[in-house]
């Protein structure tokens, strides 16, 4: 009776411990949010991404470039002639922006660009 119950007892332990080990995808535990573009705003979405990456250069009397990058019409002239989109994305023929700095995520081009389709409104 005593083997029966450590041979129980030890296959129960055996069980539980490598019901615990497996290997799970993080992708799939923890999915990254899914970026939302909708519908943008101009001053909640666009221009807080702007400001951070792009106003330190891109304002004042003398703006890198020449480029103003401080205001919504500041900003859609460069829209408007495609130097925006062209220097985010990297597009070859235009200046990679931000300069000196890493490519700006997927989500905040995809952001930009939704609010551009969008008709680069002031809201």
């Amino acid at each position: 009776m005593k083997k029966h119950f450590l041979l129980f007892f030890i296959t129960s332990i055996t069980l539980i411990i490598s019901e615990g080990c497996y290997y799970d995808k993080e992708s799939i535990l923890y999915p990254e949010n899914a970026c939302d573009t909708l519908s943008q705003s101009f001053s909640n979405d666009i221009f807080p991404i702007i400001n951070n990456q792009c106003v330190s250069c891109h304002s004042g009397t003398t703006p890198s470039g020449g480029f103003l990058l401080n205001s919504h019409s500041t900003i859609k002239v460069q829209v408007t002639n495609g130097k925006l989109i062209g220097s985010i994305k990297h597009i070859s023929g235009y200046s990679s922006m931000p300069q000196n700095s890493p490519k700006l995520s997927d989500c905040r081009i995809e952001k930009i660009q939704a609010w551009i389709n969008q008709g680069t409104l002031n809201n």
